[in-house]
Formats: C-alpha cells, structure tokens, sequence
C-alpha cells in the first residue's frame, strides 16, 4: 500500500508572546479520520517560521500536538521540536516522526483527529512563531487494520 497523506490544516497560524511564556498557535477542526495511523508508522509535516528563533528557550517542553479531543492535553500525542528543527525567519517545511510522541491525557484516537497545536517557549524579548499546511503521512493497513478471515 502506498502512504497517504491527509491535511489537518493548511491555513496560517501565528502567535506572539513575550520572554517567560509560550508562542502557542492552534487550530480546533472537524474530526479527520486517518485509518491505520499509528506512533510507529505515522509523520507529522508542517511549515513553520520565527521571526527572531534566537528568542526561543531551548531548554523549554516546545511541542507539536495532535488531538482527538478537540482541545489540548486530552487524547493527544506530541512530539518535542526543539533541538530537532532549527526555524529559520523563513517558512522551511519540517517532518517529524510519531514514534517518539508523547501521550497525554489517554491516547489519541486515529480515526477523529481534531486538533493542532505547536507551541514555543519564549526566553528572551518577544517573539512570533508561524505554522501552516499541517499534514500527516502514514502506512494504512491493510483493511485497516482489522483481521480478515477467508472461508
């Protein structure tokens, strides 16, 4: 089976904080049901900018979050970024395996994602983070995932 590839949300999130708090851009959307997708087979592609990332705090939990709860920390895996990519003041697109995410809240329910969320620590000064075209990349299995018996 090829991989496929499904668009969680492909409009342009920003968010602006000052030192000691988090950029936080985050978009709830009707549910997306992405059959198959697991932490072991599953990527997360995003594009995403900072307009000073020399203001953000390296030594801060920054994640990308997806959900099926339609909020965030509930049913939701995320992914740590920072020390991964490196943004730039220029819209770069960034992949992310699942495999290393992080459950909070239970875990998330493939078939009715309904939430993102990146978020970026800010250590110094103020700060605008960027994300847009928010897309994920996985293997489905086979009749997805389910056993099928032949007679």
């Amino acid at each position: 089976m090829p991989l496929k590839t499904v668009t969680l949300y492909a409009s342009e999130l920003t968010a602006t904080a000052p030192a000691g708090a988090a950029a936080v851009c985050q978009a709830s959307f009707s549910a997306i049901s992405c059959l198959g997708l697991t932490k072991a087979n599953g990527t997360i592609i995003f594009e995403a900018k900072c307009d000073v990332p020399a203001y953000l705090d390296s030594s801060k939990d920054n994640q990308v979050e997806i959900t099926s709860s339609g909020g965030p920390d509930t049913n939701e895996w995320g992914v740590p970024w920072m020390g991964t990519i490196n943004l730039t003041t220029s819209y770069a697109e960034y992949s992310m395996s699942l495999a290393n995410a992080l459950t909070a809240g239970g875990e998330l329910n493939p078939t009715g994602i309904n939430f993102f969320r990146m978020y970026g620590f800010i250590k110094t000064g103020t700060a605008t983070l960027y994300v847009r075209n928010v897309r994920l990349r996985y293997m489905p299995k086979p009749y997805g995932g389910l056993t099928v018996q032949i007679p």
